[in-house]
């Protein structure tokens, strides 16, 4: 999928400082006690972060952060919040995007470039606060989570600085988000989307990732059959043109094949910024039920892609877009069966016998093995 944003870059901006409180610094610090008095030269050797030892209170360390304000040095921050558990800097991608961004402070994260599930701050090359995310709204209240249980589920749902929307969605990342918070219910799992969206910084924040996956986690309307679109205001140009009757595709962009969703976008252009997933989450909940039953995906997937070019041939408006789709598709498609297939889908025989495992979220062969080799992408739960 490729997406082209037309003027986004200087709206988002204006976006966000305009909803970026800033307030003077706290009295209080946190827990890890930094002294006043810290010269700007030992500050660098101060900040290196380490592995963390102990866990901060969500709530707190939200107003803490809703206490940095723009301009502020590296010291200032380091007196409010101390030490960060990871510091993002300018080998990392979403550093050397940014000209103007030298470093991120990432807190709550579990290693380096993991997701940063309190919140961050970036700095700008005169080591100035830049941005701020994670110290707007109110995280969801204790009662309903852990902060174990919330760092999991935060972690699970970022896709990572580095992921390339170039390369496609992966319908197994889907299938075991969508199977983690089917099971909480709709108020947990709500509250966790929407908690991600408050601390999330830059690089996940205007994904349509989890937009996607709210279409997967809640059933289509019954009353007109189908979802709202997710482009229709902002859209200029799409490929694949969404079908004039939106039953035909109730989720789309997403549809759903023996229990695999699949991502049918293969360009976009907008006029402005993203679809907001806060406007999302609020539409859900007032309005949407959660599906019944976790996916479990077929035990004949390997008739999907040429079930998938028999039946869905005028949804696109030229032979190569068609070509385009179904290159996607079979990407996708290859995503999900890498433990158990790795060849070509226009010549796998249709009968080849698998299952799935829902406890390893992976498909096996019917005696339980999987191929040799089968890689993190495949096997990785996080």
């Amino acid at each position: 999928m490729r997406i082209v944003c037309v003027g986004m870059i200087p709206l988002l901006i204006i976006v966000l400082f305009g909803h970026q409180k800033c307030f003077e610094p706290a009295s209080t610090t946190n827990s890890e006690f930094i002294p006043a008095l810290i010269s700007a030269r030992s500050a660098d050797k101060l900040i290196e972060p380490k592995e963390r030892s102990f866990s901060r209170d969500r709530k707190a360390f939200a107003r803490l952060l809703g206490s940095i304000a723009r301009d502020m040095t590296k010291v200032q921050v380091l007196q409010i919040l101390g030490k960060p558990d990871d510091i993002r800097k300018d080998d990392d991608a979403e550093v050397k995007s940014d000209p103007n961004c030298k470093e991120i402070w990432c807190f709550g994260t579990t290693g380096h470039l993991r997701f940063p599930t309190l919140g961050c701050v970036y700095f700008d090359v005169r080591n100035q606060v830049q941005f701020v995310f994670g110290g707007e709204g109110n995280p969801p209240p204790p009662s309903l989570f852990t902060e174990k249980e919330l760092e999991n589920l935060l972690s699970m749902m970022d896709r990572g600085p580095n992921f390339n929307l170039i390369s496609g969605s992966d319908p197994m990342w889907a299938i075991r988000l969508v199977n983690t918070l089917q099971p909480l219910g709709k108020v947990r799992a709500l509250a966790a989307i929407e908690e991600f969206d408050r601390v999330a910084p830059f690089w996940p924040k205007f994904s349509t990732d989890l937009i996607y996956v709210l279409r997967i986690l809640f059933d289509v309307p019954g009353d007109r059959g189908y979802m709202p679109p997710v482009w229709s205001e902002i859209t200029s140009e799409i490929a694949p043109v969404p079908p004039r009757d939106h039953r035909r595709i109730p989720r789309f962009p997403v549809l759903i094949v023996g229990d695999i969703p699949l991502d049918l976008m293969l360009e976009l252009s907008l006029r402005g910024a993203p679809p907001s997933l806060a406007k999302n989450i609020s539409a859900y909940r007032m309005r949407a039920s959660l599906r019944a039953n976790p996916l479990r995906p077929t035990t004949e997937p390997f008739q999907i892609y040429s079930e998938f070019r028999k039946s869905y041939r005028w949804l696109y408006a030229s032979d190569a877009e068609f070509r385009r789709g179904t290159e996607l598709i079979k990407k996708q498609l290859l995503l999900v069966l890498g433990t158990v297939y790795r060849g070509d889908l226009e010549t796998v025989p249709l009968t080849r016998a698998v299952r799935w495992d829902s406890e390893r979220s992976i498909y096996t062969f019917t005696d339980g093995r999987i191929l040799p080799g089968s890689s993190r992408l495949h096997l990785d739960q996080r």
